[in-house]
């Protein structure tokens, strides 16, 4: 059962986004560059891309925005992966390849800048530490630099973190995870 907190949280962070997903009315823009058809959804935060040359299949589009979901740390100190799982709203109004649906984990191209701001010293160490192998955090952040990469046949979405919305980091939960 989540906390009231958590839950008031994400009401708080849905009122935040809640204009951006009123003004999505229209039809999605389909963009084809060498070949690669990218689906822009009416009402997306970001705006005109630039493409990779050669075999580089990426497009990058311009636009710092709002991001909201859940931040999850996990293989610390070796191997960290950091990734955020966006809300529903937010990955709906993202641009992805035509091909695959809607982003469902979005990686950091600066991950170290996003473990300094967004998780508690306290996780961190424990983190390091291994008393718990994996945080969960529902935040909002602050990016710009939205890439769709084609990688492998398989569609990979980076940012650049900028910083912590001011409203925060929402609620956190840590878990302990056992087994495979």
């Amino acid at each position: 059962m989540y906390s009231s907190s958590i839950v008031a949280s994400v009401a708080f962070a849905a009122l935040l986004l809640a204009p951006m997903t009123a003004s999505s009315a229209g039809a999605d823009k389909i963009i084809t560059h060498a070949g690669t058809e990218y689906v822009v959804p009416a009402g997306s935060p970001v705006r005109k891309p630039t493409f990779g040359t050669g075999d580089d299949i990426t497009a990058r589009f311009d636009g710092k925005f709002a991001l909201s979901g859940i931040l999850h740390f996990e293989g610390f100190p070796d191997a960290p992966m950091v990734f955020l799982k966006p809300d529903a709203n937010i990955a709906a109004r993202l641009p992805r390849w035509k091909v695959t649906g809607r982003p469902s984990a979005i990686w950091f191209v600066n991950s170290s800048a996003v473990v300094s701001a967004a998780l508690p010293a306290d996780t961190l160490a424990d983190l390091k530490a291994h008393r718990i192998s994996v945080a969960n955090q529902h935040v909002v952040l602050d990016v710009d630099r939205y890439t769709v990469a084609i990688e492998c046949d398989t569609a990979n979405y980076y940012v650049r973190f900028v910083s912590v919305h001011t409203p925060g980091v929402v609620a956190q939960n840590v878990e302990q995870e056992e087994g495979c």
